[in-house]
C-alpha cells in the first residue's frame, strides 16, 4: 500500500503511515501509542482534538498564553500579529484618541474589536494550525533527506520537534520590551 499523503510504501494492514503519521482510520487513535516520533509530533495534536479533550477544538493553552505559546510551537507570527493588534489599540487610546475628535471612539472601538476577534479566532483554530505547521515541517524534512531511512527521518523529526523553551521565555521579554518601547515612543510623540 502507498500512503496517499507522502507516497511512502507501507504494509497493507497499516493503520497509519510510519513516515508522515497520517491516520487511515480515525477510530484507532486511542490504540496508537507514541512509539514513533511522527506520532508524538503530529498525531498527539490530532488525537487531542478527536478525543474531545478540548471542547469544540478550543486550545486551552493558547487561551491562557496567547502571546507566548505560538513561539513554543514554532508559530511566532501568530503571537506577533496579536501583539501588533494590541499595540495598535494602545496607539489608538493614547495618541489617536486625543487628535481625532469625534472619530476617536469608533477608531478605538475598532482597534479593540480587531484584538478580540483575532484572539477568539485563534482559540478555535490554533490546534489546527499546529498540526498544519508540523505537517509542513515533516514534509520538508522528508524532502531534504530522501536518501535516509524511516528511522533516520524519525530521529530528525524528534530533533526538529523539540519544543523551543528558550524562544518561549524570550517571547516574554520581547513582549514586555515592545510594550515599554511603544509607550515611550508614544510619550515622546504626545509631548511634542
Amino acid at each position: 500500500m502507498i500512503c496517499p499523503n507522502c507516497q511512502c510504501n507501507i504494509s497493507d494492514d497499516s493503520e497509519y503511515c510510519v513516515r508522515c503519521g497520517k491516520l487511515f482510520r480515525t477510530d484507532i487513535v486511542d490504540k496508537i501509542a507514541d512509539n514513533t516520533s511522527v506520532d508524538g509530533y503530529i498525531e498527539h495534536y490530532i488525537s487531542e482534538m478527536e478525543k474531545g479533550k478540548n471542547p469544540a477544538n478550543v486550545s486551552i493553552i493558547y487561551t491562557l498564553l496567547p502571546l507566548n505559546i505560538p513561539y513554543l510551537y514554532k508559530l511566532p507570527f501568530t503571537g506577533i500579529n496579536l501583539l501588533l493588534f494590541i499595540l495598535h489599540f494602545i496607539f489608538a487610546c493614547r495618541f489617536f484618541g486625543d487628535k481625532a475628535g469625534v472619530f476617536s471612539v469608533p477608531y478605538i472601538m475598532g482597534s479593540l474589536a480587531m484584538v478580540v476577534v483575532y484572539y477568539i479566532y485563534n482559540i478555535f483554530h490554533f490546534n489546527k494550525e499546529r498540526v498544519n505547521n508540523a505537517t509542513i515541517r515533516i514534509m520538508r524534512i522528508q524532502r531534504d533527506n530522501s536518501d535516509k531511512s524511516v528511522e533516520e527521518i524519525d530521529k530528525l523529526c524528534v530533533i526538529d520537534g523539540k519544543k523551543d523553551y528558550k524562544m518561549f521565555f524570550l517571547s516574554f521579554a520581547i513582549n514586555i520590551g515592545a510594550f515599554l518601547l511603544f509607550n515611550l515612543i508614544l510619550d515622546i510623540i504626545c509631548n511634542i
